[in-house]
């Protein structure tokens, strides 16, 4: 890419960073990794529209993806900022599980089912729960609550990631639940490390 076309991509995303007006221009710019421009754009939804939960629960997640201390405790604070404005936010409710869990803090399930009350068909809700059984060992919830991802949606990689972990890890070479995509894989994978399998893994 020459010097000029970079420029220009650079202008794109910053204009679009000041003209953003809907969440679909804010994520946009966080697909594109200009997290500082899509936090520009969040925190001028927000200021439009203060009663609008999901513009925290999306910021919240973008700061959850970029990870660090001050990231984490940033998303927290929005999401128990949209589960004032709405007390039965589902998806605030799954970040806050989210964060727990990658905290090892305590009360990840708890949360997850919560968010799953909320709406029960919270798909990243129910496959936490069901990477929460495996990794407790419990391979029988696991099956279950996996299988209950896969009632939400039969093609969920994270759902028969979990499935197929639990056929190698048990000594089965195959598996009929070999996900085909890459968050699956990323699943199996993860499991293997738990196990200290690493070169599986």
């Amino acid at each position: 890419m020459t010097k000029v076309l970079r420029l220009g991509a650079v202008l794109f995303l910053a204009a679009l960073a000041l003209a953003a007006q809907t969440l679909q221009q804010a994520e946009a710019l966080w697909k594109a990794r200009n997290f500082s421009a899509a936090n520009d754009a969040f925190r001028a939804l927000v200021a439009q529209s203060p009663e609008n939960p999901d513009y925290r629960v999306r910021w919240g997640r973008m700061f959850l993806e970029h990870g660090t201390p001050l990231d984490v405790q940033n998303a927290s604070d929005l999401f128990n900022e949209a589960l004032a404005i709405k007390k039965d936010c589902a998806p605030a409710a799954l970040g806050l599980a989210l964060i727990a869990a990658d905290e090892f803090s305590g009360g990840t399930e708890k949360m997850a089912r919560q968010a799953l009350v909320w709406d029960p068909n919270l798909l990243e809700a129910q496959e936490l729960v069901a990477r929460l059984a495996l990794e407790d060992n419990d391979n029988e919830k696991a099956v279950k609550e996996a299988k209950k991802a896969l009632e939400i949606d039969a093609n969920s990689p994270v759902a028969k990631g979990i499935l197929a972990a639990i056929d190698f890890l048990s000594g089965k070479k195959e598996t009929s639940w070999d996900p085909h995509d890459a968050r699956g894989y990323e699943t199996i994978g993860h499991f293997f490390v738990m196990n200290r399998r690493y070169e599986e893994g």
